[in-house]
């Protein structure tokens, strides 16, 4: 048997492999070791996988996304739809029904426009789409201009 402590100290990536055991309790190979991805190991953990991404967007230009984080196995492209109206669309990958949550952050940048006369709404339309729609604060019209330091994280639960 190896000495544990004789291995190197090594910084962790999603794809390398640990060693552990498949809990099986029917037929004849009863817990088997098997090895698993880390990513695997955090995605059970977490129970969701996630996206999340800073948006930019101008005028009658879709969202441009900086992604920060994307563990959902597919790639969300941004299509501007209308004034104020933007889509979030997935390929390789589904938004879940009734287990996909969005959430929203608009920063504040000090700039025009000012995010706090603005509400960013999302709407799960289908497993492929999430409408966001930019609403002004207290006269609920749709406008364009999501500011600079815009957030929206994805989250599709198991």
């Amino acid at each position: 048997m190896a000495i544990i402590s004789s291995y190197p100290t090594v910084v962790a990536e999603p794809n390398d492999l640990l060693i552990g055991t498949k809990i099986i309790n029917t037929g004849t190979i009863i817990n088997p070791t098997k090895t698993f991805r880390i990513q695997e190991v955090v995605d059970a953990a977490l129970g969701y996988k996630v996206y999340t991404a800073l948006l930019t967007q101008t005028g009658v230009n879709p969202p441009v996304a900086t992604v920060l984080k994307n563990t959902t196995g597919g790639t969300i492209a941004f299509a501007y739809d209308n004034v104020g109206v933007y889509r979030a669309v997935i390929t390789g990958a589904n938004f879940t029904a009734n287990k996909t949550a969005v959430f929203i952050t608009t920063g504040l940048t000090g700039v025009a426009p000012n995010p706090a006369d603005r509400q960013l709404v999302p709407t799960v339309t289908s497993n492929t789409e999430v409408t966001l729609t930019n609403l002004e604060t207290g006269s609920a019209a749709t406008t364009n201009e999501l500011g600079e330091t815009t957030t929206i994280e994805i989250r599709i639960y198991s």
